[in-house]
This record gives structure tokens, C-alpha cells and sequence, in this order.
């Protein structure tokens, strides 16, 4: 929904009649304020997809480590690692409002296989922040295949 937010930009610029140099510069200038935060339910499909060691991530399993992945510059990045997955979603929200602060925000929840605990978090965001739009997305199956089922995330930008 990262992106998905890109693609509302340019609608929106280009419905309300912007000509494209103008529709461009939106996007442009929305892109470096977008965030992204996903946390696994397990690491296992990423070491299927060869992109994390198998050693390192058993340890991560074994331990109930949920590593709170990010996007940095075009790259998957882990933002933090912490023992549960409450204290996960508690670091997921808690970065947003460090982010946020008291702006309006645009924002959604994505999952793979876990639409109650993704609603759950959707009602926490629209709780906690001046959402503009907070929508519930599911991640796409290809996107699921490195990820696996449980995945959890937040996609947001501030005005």
C-alpha cells in the first residue's frame, strides 16, 4: 500500500486536472514521507526464498523474535527486533506517533491471513491518530510467498 499511496497521489493530482509535470512533483515529493512496517509471524518463508540464513533465522524463531521490518532507501531493512508480537504492533504504533505526531494522517493495515488481528490494529490506528483514510489491504499472494502467513503491517504518510 506503500506504493498504492503513489498511485493515489497521481490519481487524485490528475482527477482535479493537474498537467503531468504537476502529477510527477506529487508523487516526487509524497515518496521520502511514506513509511512502512511489517512484522512476521515467522522467518521460515524468507529462509525458503533464500533471503535470510537458516541459522540466524531459526534462533529468530525459536526465541519468538519478531523482527519489525522497513523500507529504507529501496531496501528491506529491519527496523527493530523485540520479543513478541504485541510489543511488535505497540513498536509499529509507537514509531507512527513519532512520526505523525498530532497531523492528519493517511494510513493502512495490510495482512496475509490474519484479517481479525489486522482489523484490530485498523481500529487502534483510527483510535490513536486524525486519520484521513485508514484502509485494510491484503497483501498480494506473491508478496506473501517471502513472508508467509501472519503477516502485519502499516503503510502512512503525514500531511
Amino acid at each position: 500500500m506503500a506504493q498504492g499511496f503513489l498511485v493515489l497521489e497521481a490519481a487524485r493530482a490528475a482527477e482535479a486536472g493537474a498537467p503531468l509535470d504537476e502529477v510527477v512533483a506529487r508523487v516526487e515529493a509524497l515518496r521520502p514521507r511514506l513509511r512502512f512496517f511489517a512484522v512476521l509471524e515467522t522467518v521460515t518463508y524468507l529462509i525458503r526464498s533464500g533471503r535470510a540464513p537458516a541459522l540466524a533465522a531459526l534462533a529468530v524463531d525459536v526465541l519468538q523474535i519478531k523482527p519489525i521490518l522497513t523500507l529504507q532507501n529501496g531496501r528491506i531493512e529491519v527496523l527493530a527486533k523485540v520479543r513478541t508480537r504485541r510489543r511488535a504492533v505497540e513498536a509499529m504504533l509507537e514509531q507512527m506517533a513519532r512520526d505523525v505526531g498530532d497531523r492528519p494522517v493517511h494510513a493502512a493495515v495490510f495482512h496475509a491471513a490474519a484479517p481479525e488481528e489486522a482489523e484490530a490494529l485498523r481500529r487502534q490506528v483510527m483510535a490513536r491518530f486524525d486519520c484521513r483514510e485508514c484502509d485494510l489491504t491484503v497483501f498480494s499472494p506473491v508478496m506473501g510467498l517471502y513472508t508467509g502467513p501472519g503477516v502485519i503491517g502499516l503503510a502512512y504518510y503525514a500531511e
